[in-house]
């Protein structure tokens, strides 16, 4: 059992649940569906609730509040978030998880270049096309679950159970940055560039150039958190 995997139900409820969102009436600050009601209402566990109800408030559409439940955050898909207000209340936390980033992905990546397979590759492949549909259709929830998920697979192929619970869980922290930049214009695209030269070096097994591109990569957030000051 990879503690990582990527179950279908918990894609097909942020769907759903994204959609009632922004189409059963609901405006900001009206409370959402409990737990217990999205599990009877779609006859699915309370783990897979629980994983659709972090992505999406991460993505910025609920928001929780312990003792009270879950409330309406956004609607809408666009949104105009300044970088500036990001950065004056989450850089430190930040910038603590780009450096524990920057300790396990680079090393896993080396040692991944040796021994992925054309199966892996193909994988990542489709995760990258379903992501660059994504970002054409400006699907922000989209954008999130499958970059998040490109970041686990990375780890989950070197099969080391340890090494992907930890992993996972750093990407699920990610995930908060992740919705918040992304939702700043024309972020989305720039995202998919360092997926694409990661991918590259490792369909050519290039030893030189992979850890390089994942460095580059996951300091590209701080690149974005630096503009803003």
């Amino acid at each position: 059992m990879r503690y990582s995997s990527w179950n279908s139900v918990t894609e097909y409820l942020v769907k759903n649940l994204e959609n009632k969102i922004k189409n059963d009436g609901y405006k900001v600050g009206d409370q959402f569906l409990t737990e217990n009601a999205i599990c009877q209402q779609y006859n699915v566990g309370r783990s897979s609730v629980r994983e659709a109800l972090r992505v999406l408030s991460a993505t910025g559409y609920i928001k929780s509040i312990r003792g009270k439940g879950t409330f309406i955050s956004r609607i809408e898909d666009s949104s105009d978030v300044a970088l500036k207000e990001v950065h004056e209340t989450d850089s430190k936390q930040l910038g603590k998880l780009v450096e524990v980033r920057l300790l396990i992905e680079p090393a896993s990546i080396l040692k991944l270049v040796h021994i992925i397979t054309p199966e892996q590759i193909e994988e990542l492949e489709k995760i990258y096309s379903k992501s660059m549909i994504a970002v054409e259709q400006k699907q922000l929830v989209d954008v999130i679950m499958l970059d998040e998920k490109f970041h686990v697979r990375l780890i989950d192929f070197l099969e080391n159970e340890y090494l992907s619970m930890i992993n996972l869980q750093i990407q699920k922290k990610m995930s908060e940055f992740r919705a918040k930049t992304y939702r700043v214009k024309d972020l989305f695209a720039l995202s998919q560039i360092g997926h694409r030269k990661i991918l590259d070096a490792l369909k050519n097994h290039n030893v030189d150039q992979v850890g390089e591109q994942m460095i580059k990569h996951i300091n590209k957030v701080k690149e974005y958190y630096r503009d803003s000051e």
